[in-house]
This record gives structure tokens, sequence and C-alpha cells, in this order.
């Protein structure tokens, strides 16, 4: 019925005409916040309402879902808004890679532990952290891969900000200076092998400290590594659409977006 498909097409159609006829425009949305660019549509709700997001790339007669995420407004876990656009984090990450890791990856794990929350009303009870924490069998690689990700995404800003003068002092000390601390990142990064993650430490005493965790381990799970004030998602999903196997341009990308506002919060709140 020619009638009843156009019925079917008409959200896509009007979706497509709008990312045609703005550059980049933040407005209201049915579910929530939408963001349109030339190339890329986003719906993204508030953590916990009925459609957590959805991207497609407008191009003419093509309109291919990438990510639609699905009802999440009764589950105990919610996908968290990431804070700020998709397309924010450009030109070191696009809002393409944003898309497939946050309405992804990130998502996708969100659905898991929600699923098996469904199952066991204990679990359900439970937060995030002590899931983690007590390593619960089944779901800790889902509810790890949530906390790291939203960690990783407040470890970066699309805006330039800078360490206070204690953290300053406290990378000159354990790394020798900016410079020193951004090579070690990068020499890190590239010994570390298959998936993981890099994580910027306070180890007390021991100062900061570069520690790379594999697949979903991290900080909360194995507190004995130290307090974390950054992390760089190593996960190849993290930089393959943008620089294919070159992490080490990802890497550099994501020094030029740190967040050292919130590194320097959280190491403001270990010294109180």
């Amino acid at each position: 019925d020619p009638c009843a498909m156009a019925r079917k097409r008409r959200p896509q159609l009007a979706l497509l005409l709008a990312a045609c006829a703005a550059v980049a425009v933040w407005a209201p949305a049915v579910d929530g916040v939408g963001f349109i660019s030339r190339t890329a549509v986003w719906v993204l709700g508030p953590a916990g309402t009925t459609r957590a997001g959805v991207w497609a790339r407008a191009s003419p007669g093509i309109f291919p879902a990438v990510s639609h995420l699905p009802e999440q407004s009764a589950a105990p876990f919610a996908l968290r808004q990431l804070p700020y656009p998709p397309d924010a984090l450009e030109p070191w990450i696009s809002a393409e890679t944003v898309a497939y890791h946050y309405g992804g990856h990130h998502a996708t794990y969100v659905r898991t532990l929600n699923s098996a929350a469904s199952q066991d009303p204990a679990l359900a009870a439970m937060s995030l952290d002590d899931i983690v924490r007590q390593r619960t069998p089944k779901v800790f690689n889902a509810a790890a891969q949530i906390w790291n990700h939203d960690f990783f995404w407040d470890s970066m800003s699309p805006v330039h900000t800078e360490p206070d003068h204690a953290l300053v002092e406290q990378v000159n000390k354990s790394f020798g200076g900016m410079a020193q601390f951004k090579a070690a990142v990068k020499e890190k990064a590239m010994q570390h092998f298959g998936s993981g993650w890099l994580w910027l430490l306070w180890q007390g005493d021991g100062g900061l400290a570069l520690v790379s965790t594999q697949d979903a381990e991290n900080p909360v799970a194995a507190p004995e590594l130290g307090h974390p004030l950054l992390v760089c998602d190593l996960w190849e999903h993290a930089y393959y659409v943008d620089h294919r196997n070159r992490k080490a341009a990802y890497v550099e990308g994501w020094l030029e977006l740190i967040n050292w506002e919130f590194a320097s919060r959280r190491y403001e709140s270990v010294l109180v």
C-alpha cells in the first residue's frame, strides 16, 4: 500500500529535511532534546525517558538508523545524558563516533544490565557502584562499562580547560611537567594490548600514576589502584570510525579534550 508506506516514512522525511536545513541547532524534541547538523540528527531524551537516543545519517534517499534505543522509562538503570552535544568534541572525536560509541556501545551495556535487573529484584535495588564494587556475577562487565563510559564522557570537555594550581603542582611532581605527562599518556596507551582503559589515578603518597586496566576493570572494583581523576577509553570502538587502527591519533585528540576542571575537582575531593 503506497499510502501506508508514505505514512510510515513521514517522520524520517521530516527529520531528513530538518537536517539538510540546519547547520547545528539544539531544539525541543518530542521525547527530549534534539540535535541537528548537516550530516546527523540526534534525539536525546533525559535519563530515564522513553527514548534515550536516535541517530541517523542524512544523505539523499538514505536514512539508516545507526542507534535506536529502546523504552527504558521503568528501568532501574538509565543511560545518562551526554554532558555536551554529540558534535561538540569535533574535530578530535566526530559526532558519528559519538553516535556509535554512546548510542550503540554505551547504551547496549545499559540495556544488558536492565535486562538482568528485570529478572532479579535484588539486583534492581542495588546501586551501580555497589554492583561494580561487589563484582556481581554475570553483570559485572555491563555495570563496570556503564561506570567507565560515564566517567569517560566527563573526562572530556568541548572547551579548553586548565588544571588548578594544586593539580599542576602534582603533575609536575609526579611526571616532571605537562609535556612529560602527555608523553607518558601516549606511551602507556600504545603499550596497552587489546581492549581496556587508561586511568590517571591519585595514589596518595605515591602521587599521580597512569594505570591501564583490561576490558571492563576499573578502580571501583579494584580500589587499591587509586582514586580516578581521568580516563581514556582504549577500546577500538572509541576511535575506529575516525582513525581506523591509528590509536595514536585518537590519543592525541583525547589529550586536547581533557577536562582538567573535572580532574581538579576529583583531586580536591580526596585532599579534603
